[in-house]
């Protein structure tokens, strides 16, 4: 039994690593986890008054649905500070940081150590994502979706969407590993035509969980290939240019 946890640690920790957990943390990043309980308040507020202006107004717990909705996301986001706070924790013990905030952005580092003339291509070493990564963060948010609406249909709360928490994900990731604003306006732009085109056309045969299950998977899916062929063609362009 000992083997079997172990193993899966082992897989855990070497997915975070492909993943970028073992950069050093950003300032935004060393805030959140000293402050867990704050950044999930931050978050989970908002959540709670957006879920409070869409409640129909003849319904009569929707203030209490708000706040409980709030309660959740700010559950989800304080649970994602403190996986952060041990990923850096573990990092010291590691010591690839020695938890100082000097080059805590490897983006900037980059750019900053490159010399005159080459800081696009310094910047630009992380900016292209194989199709291995962008399946494999696909993957990781099919998980996620298809588990987090199987637990809103076993709550019966059609009134929220896991489409926001995967987006935080998606967010982190591209400010960790591939800091490219073209192809993150492509990804976005992708994600909400298929995410908008595909609900009506969904739910009518499948249910309103299954079918916003299939339709938000989709859009991951065409918003991360997107981000991920505008980054290489991007990437392509640079080469010929230098």
């Amino acid at each position: 039994m000992k083997k079997r946890w172990r193993s899966l640690r082992d897989a855990y920790w070497a997915l975070d690593r492909f993943l970028g957990g073992q950069q050093r943390p950003t300032r935004s990043q060393r805030w959140v986890a000293r402050h867990p309980v704050k950044a999930g308040l931050c978050l989970g507020v908002p959540f709670a008054l957006f879920f409070w202006t869409v409640t129909p107004e003849e319904e009569p717990d929707g203030f209490l649905f708000a706040v409980l909705g709030g309660l959740l996301m700010s559950s989800c986001f304080g649970l994602f500070a403190f996986v952060e706070r041990l990923r850096q924790r573990r990092l010291r013990r590691l010591g690839i940081w020695d938890g100082s905030g000097a080059g805590g952005d490897p983006y900037e580092v980059r750019k900053r150590s490159a010399p005159p003339g080459e800081e696009r291509g310094a910047a630009g070493t992380d900016r292209r994502v194989s199709w291995t990564e962008a399946l494999l963060v696909a993957s990781v948010c099919w998980v996620v979706n298809c588990l987090g609406y199987a637990v809103l249909a076993a709550l019966d709360e059609p009134g929220i969407a896991v489409a926001p928490l995967l987006c935080i994900g998606l967010a982190q990731w591209f400010w960790t590993r591939h800091r490219v604003w073209p192809a993150a306006v492509a990804a976005g732009l992708a994600g909400i035509a298929v995410l908008f085109g595909t609900l009506d056309l969904l739910r009518p045969d499948l249910g309103r969980y299954a079918g916003d299950a299939l339709a938000t998977g989709l859009a991951v899916t065409a918003a991360l290939g997107a981000f991920a062929l505008t980054c290489r063609v991007r990437t392509r362009a640079g080469g010929r240019n230098h």
